[in-house]
């Protein structure tokens, strides 16, 4: 086999592959032996025929297909492992001249992952933020422990704060309703500042039975744009009045709470479980704080091709979450300032892509010259904790392939890139 490369640009190379006698020869005689198992001859049991004969009575046509399709595929995998060539997607041969069995002549252009000069990962400037949990902080989640085990007692009377209420509600501007304002049968606690501003206050002091209208104006910072800093009424309709009844904070309630004795070692625990959590949660914005400022110190290219794939799956992604919220992507259009579809792909999805394509680059490369490994005892624990997760038996196959495999080795070698770039900066 000879070959030569050619450099089209930092993420595409061009293969010239000219392939003779020698190379093509042993795979003819293994397609035409895996083809003949498939033949049926008068005289000879099926799989029987031998291979000289079977020969004759194969389509020429079909064995020399099978045998420049395997000879190029056999041709790139040996060039790909020679040249350390790592392409971003399977490519597509052009045959220039064919012998059969005797010379393929074919070009290829591929897609590479371009160079990745990776910027200094040590002494960032990005720092952590210890978090800190206060008093407050515990004394809500408690108060959060006690509404769980509250008891409801349906009552006749107006509703107070802290009352449940049960709701069917219709937000209207100018008198049409809007998108997302909509909901039937809620349970509400009052003065729980679920809903904005306003809205629950204004149901304190109506009864079970009554349809009502009420004013209210959203923050200006509200997420819809629409709505933000505007008027509207909701149309409420109240079903049901519950008077809510927290058990007492004692030594017998924390008991019931979990392995405790006493209403101190309950609060203990609920400050460990809070702090935990915000220390989870500050390492993890440490390392994303991190990794975006390495990202803008380091040179690349980033391909086409990565940034389409993983744009067309954000873009999956966010219409599905469009749907869940209840709205047409028309409606989400309309209510963030897009133009239409193509506007809000270039404006909002397609950054996301670039900005995900950048750090997994950076993070590989990361990877490389951290010379960081994961063995196949790691690989094995994540697959069992993924696995254990599902009762599905297909899907439990599909995460035990060779892909699904590098799948999670790949995750587990970036959380380690992650977590060296964390210890270095610390």
């Amino acid at each position: 086999m000879k070959y030569t490369r050619k450099n089209l640009s930092k993420s595409q190379i061009e293969l010239a592959v000219n392939l003779e006698t020698s190379d093509i020869e042993p795979l003819r005689q293994a397609v035409v032996e895996r083809m003949s198992k498939e033949l049926k001859v008068a005289g000879f049991r099926k799989g029987k025929v031998p291979a000289k004969m079977a020969e004759k009575y194969l389509n020429q046509q079909a064995v020399i297909d099978e045998v420049v399709g395997e000879a190029i595929n056999k041709a790139l995998i040996d060039i790909i492992v020679k040249e350390q060539i790592q392409p971003l997607d399977k490519p597509n041969a052009k045959v220039s001249k064919l012998v059969p069995f005797d010379q393929i002549e074919f070009s290829v252009e591929i897609d590479i992952i371009p160079p990745v000069k990776l910027g200094g990962y040590m002494g960032l400037k990005a720092k952590y933020e210890a978090p800190k949990i206060s008093d407050d902080d515990v004394e809500k989640l408690i108060e959060n422990l006690r509404s769980q085990g509250a008891e409801k007692k349906e009552v006749k009377r107006a509703a107070q704060n802290g009352d449940e209420v049960l709701i069917d509600f219709v937000g209207k501007r100018d008198g049409k309703e809007f998108a997302g304002g909509k909901a039937e049968k809620v349970p509400l606690i009052l003065g729980s500042d679920q809903m904005i501003p306003g809205f629950e206050s204004a149901i304190v002091g109506h009864k079970a039975g009554q349809d009502f209208t009420i004013d209210v104006t959203f923050p200006k910072q509200y997420g819809n744009k629409e709505l933000a800093g505007k008027k509207a009424q909701f149309d409420i309709k109240l079903y049901k009045v519950s008077e809510v009844k927290k058990p007492e904070l004692d030594d017998k309630f924390a008991a019931k709470m979990g392995p405790f004795y006493t209403v101190k070692e309950l609060r203990d625990a609920a400050k460990s479980e809070l702090s935990g959590r915000a220390e989870f949660e500050a390492t993890e914005k440490f390392k994303g704080d991190l990794l975006t400022e390495l990202v803008g110190k380091t040179k690349l290219d980033v391909p086409a091709v990565l940034v389409d794939d993983q744009l067309k799956a954000l873009q999956a992604e966010a219409e599905d979450n469009i749907k869940y919220r209840g709205l047409g992507k028309e409606q989400y259009f309309a209510q963030n300032d897009y133009k239409d579809e193509a506007d809000w792909l270039e404006r909002e999805v397609r950054p996301e892509a670039e900005r995900r394509v950048k750090n997994g680059l950076v993070l590989s490369e990361l990877v490389r010259q951290e010379d960081i490994e994961v063995s196949d005892a790691e690989i094995d624990a994540q697959q069992q904790q993924i696995m254990g997760q599902y009762n599905d038996e297909k899907l439990k196959e599909r995460l035990n392939t060779p892909e699904a495999r590098r799948n999670i080795a790949n995750r587990i070698a970036t959380e380690k890139a992650l977590q060296k770039l964390v210890a270095y900066n610390k």
